[in-house]
């Protein structure tokens, strides 16, 4: 369908974790600037604390989708850890949408990403997603992106190679 809104993030807050210490995840601030940047036209879903606008609470991912693919962008974090990636990453291209990572997001490379979709600051992810209104822009980076990921997906023999074996892993481990 129609681009009509320059990002989209579906998700929560995460700045506390189990005993209440605070956790290291930045998309608390990340998205409440977003949220408030007048020049940038965002939906944000799920559980956020006030002061930052929400169009859904919790959806069911079927609902979320209408939402997704009217946006040009989202924005990967790897809050776990520095290592982790996540699946929005290969949702976000599936749908149609740029998806840009947070400082370090998949520093080994797992999903071969292009240093321009890497954002430092704010201020950074502010001037891309401004520069993906030019639909040019737009398609060369989405088309170079989807290339670049299926540069590193496995076939699907690979794929049930890889369960198989961790299927055979686990059920031998779990019969001793």
């Amino acid at each position: 369908c129609d681009k009509d809104t320059d990002f989209v993030y579906w998700g929560s807050d995460k700045s506390k974790v189990a005993g209440g210490e605070k956790s290291k995840d930045e998309r608390l601030s990340i998205i409440k600037s977003i949220s408030r940047e007048q020049e940038i036209s965002s939906t944000i879903i799920g559980r956020w604390p006030s002061g930052i606008k929400i169009a859904r609470q919790w959806i069911p991912l079927k609902d979320t989708l209408g939402f997704l693919d009217r946006s040009y962008s989202t924005l990967c974090f790897n809050w776990i850890d520095p290592y982790a990636t996540t699946s929005r990453y290969p949702e976000a291209l599936s749908v149609g949408m740029i998806p840009f990572v947070w400082r370090d997001y998949d520093i080994l490379g797992k999903y071969n990403i292009d240093e321009w979709q890497r954002v430092q600051e704010f201020e950074d992810l502010y001037e891309k997603i401004i520069e993906l209104r030019d639909e040019t822009v737009f398609t060369n980076k989405l088309e170079e992106y989807r290339n670049n990921y299926k540069k590193v997906l496995l076939s699907e023999d690979e794929y049930y190679k890889q369960f198989t074996e961790r299927m055979n892993h686990g059920l031998i481990h779990a019969h001793r």
